[in-house]
C-alpha cells in the first residue's frame, strides 16, 4: 500500500490520492508523530526565536555589533535546518511503516540509525542552491525550490548522500513539476506564514507563545511533513513503473535506477524502506 496507492492505472501520481494517503497516516499515527514533532521542532523553534531577538537587537554599527548579528543569524539558519531535515528523516520512518501497514515499533528503535550528518548537510546545500536562485531573480529560486522539494526525505528513504540526493530529487521531481508546486511548496510555504503570523500575536507573552508553538507545530507542520514523504514514495514508485514500461516496449528507460531503499533496524522488517 502507501506508494503503490498514490497511482493511478498508468503509473500516473494522483494529487488527491496523495493527499488522502497522507490523511490516512496523519490520523492513525497523530500521537506518535505529535511527539515526534514536539521533541524536535518545538526546542528548536525557541532557539530561533531567541536568536532573531539576538540578532534585531539595536547594537550600533560597530564590527562586533554586525559579527553578533551574522552569528545569530547563522546560527538561526542552522537550527531551522537542523529541524526540519531530522525531522523530516525520522518521520519517513514512520510514515513507511504505516503505510507498508505494519505496526509501530518503539519510537527509540524507529529513529536508531536516522542520518542526522547528511540530513542536515543535505538541507544546507539546498538552501544554498535555492538563496541563489533568488538572488538570480525570483523565478529560478522557486524553480530549484520546487526541484529540490523532496530532497530531505530522500536521504532517509534511499540511504543517498547530498549530491546523489540533490539529483534524484531533480529527477523525480521534473516529470512532476507543478504537482510539486501543489504538494510541497505551496503547503510549506502556507505553513510558515501561518505559523509566523500566529506567533507574533502572541510573542510578548511566553506562557502563551510557548502553548501556540506546540499546538500549531504539532498540527500543522506534522501534516505537511507526512504530505512530503508521502509523495516522495509516490514519486519513487512512478519512476520505477515508467523504468519497467519503458524497458518493456523497447526504449532506454529514463536516467539511473533507483539506489537500494535504506533498511535499517527502525521498523520490524526494515527500515525507511519506499512504501
Amino acid at each position: 500500500m502507501g506508494a503503490r496507492a498514490v497511482q493511478a492505472r498508468g503509473g500516473r501520481v494522483r494529487p488527491c490520492a496523495v493527499v488522502t494517503t497522507a490523511l490516512g497516516t496523519y490520523r492513525r499515527r497523530f500521537w506518535r508523530v505529535a511527539l515526534l514533532a514536539a521533541l524536535i521542532m518545538v526546542p528548536l523553534d525557541l532557539v530561533i526565536g531567541v536568536l532573531e531577538d539576538a540578532a534585531s537587537l539595536p547594537q550600533g554599527g560597530s564590527a562586533p555589533a554586525w559579527a553578533g548579528r551574522v552569528a545569530a543569524a547563522a546560527a538561526n539558519v542552522a537550527a531551522a535546518s537542523l529541524g526540519t531535515t531530522f525531522f523530516a528523516g525520522v518521520l519517513d520512518r514512520i510514515v513507511a511503516v504505516d503505510q507498508r501497514g505494519e505496526p509501530d515499533a518503539p519510537l527509540l528503535r524507529q529513529v536508531r540509525g536516522v542520518p542526522v550528518v547528511r540530513l542536515l548537510l543535505v538541507d544546507l546545500a539546498a538552501s544554498g542552491l535555492i538563496v541563489l536562485g533568488f538572488v538570480a531573480f525570483i523565478v529560478p529560486g522557486l524553480v530549484v525550490a520546487v526541484l529540490l522539494g523532496i530532497v530531505g526525505p530522500l536521504v532517509s528513504i534511499e540511504d543517498l548522500r547530498v549530491r546523489p540526493a540533490l539529483r534524484r530529487s531533480v529527477q523525480l521531481v521534473r516529470p512532476h513539476f507543478f504537482l510539486t508546486l501543489l504538494l510541497v511548496l505551496l503547503p510549506s510555504t502556507a505553513e510558515e506564514s501561518f505559523l509566523s503570523w500566529a506567533e507574533a500575536r502572541v510573542h510578548a507573552h511566553f506562557p502563551l507563545y510557548l502553548v501556540v508553538d506546540v499546538a500549531l507545530t504539532t498540527v500543522v507542520a506534522s501534516f505537511v511533513g507526512i504530505l512530503e514523504i508521502t509523495l516522495a514514495h509516490g514519486l519513487i514508485a512512478d519512476h520505477a513503473w515508467r523504468r519497467e514500461t519503458g524497458a518493456q516496449r523497447g526504449r532506454r528507460p529514463e536516467g539511473p535506477a533507483a539506489g537500494p531503499a535504506r533498511k535499517g533496524p527502525a521498523a520490524p522488517g526494515g527500515g525507511g524502506a519506499a512504501g
